[in-house]
């Protein structure tokens, strides 16, 4: 008798449609590119499964950072997480979503969905300046002048995203390395 409640209670389980242990998977963009104030939508598609039969949640996660969640189904948000993160899950198209409003800088970061026990491969989220860096560019001290040997200049580059600028001297249009 008790196996047999234990069989019952799975198959309630299973046709309330939270567990049924059925193999899907979940398909999201490898990346997304936004400018600071614009929105963003994740979209997380379900495979081999119905997305309303699961428990649905976000994760964020920084480089060299532990994952931070950020959303339960399409409303409970994560301790500090501000209102500007939303859900939804769409059962006609087997997806969920998770939409950032005026996306900011620290927004930046890899997202995971999650469906049960089920994570996807994430989706990062960069953003573009929409300024363009600023480059200053210093010049040699006095006494290097006066001198009239070596002289040393100095770049300086701000508000810029790493990996997305290339810096190159070039003297009379002649490309220099430094020497």
């Amino acid at each position: 008798m008790g196996n047999w409640l234990r069989v019952l209670a799975a198959l309630l389980l299973c046709l309330h449609g939270k567990r049924c242990g059925i193999p899907f998977t979940l398909t999201q963009p490898p990346s997304i590119s936004s400018s600071p104030g614009n929105t963003v939508k994740i979209t997380c598609t379900m495979s081999g499964g119905s997305i309303g039969s699961h428990f649905t949640s976000w994760y964020q996660q920084k480089p060299d950072g532990a994952p931070l969640f950020v959303l339960y189904e399409d409303s409970t948000r994560g301790p500090g997480i501000p209102d500007r993160f939303t859900g939804s899950v769409d059962s006609r198209s087997n997806a969920m979503h998770l939409t950032i409003s005026g996306v900011q800088p620290e927004d930046a970061a890899d997202y995971y969905c999650k469906a049960s026990d089920t994570f996807g491969k994430g989706t990062k989220l960069s953003l573009k300046n929409p300024r363009g860096p600023s480059v200053t560019v210093l010049p040699p001290s006095p006494d290097q002048i006066t001198a009239k040997s070596k002289a040393t200049l100095v770049c300086l580059v701000n508000d810029f995203i790493p990996g997305a600028v290339e810096v190159e001297w070039t003297v009379d249009g002649s490309a220099r390395s430094e020497e």
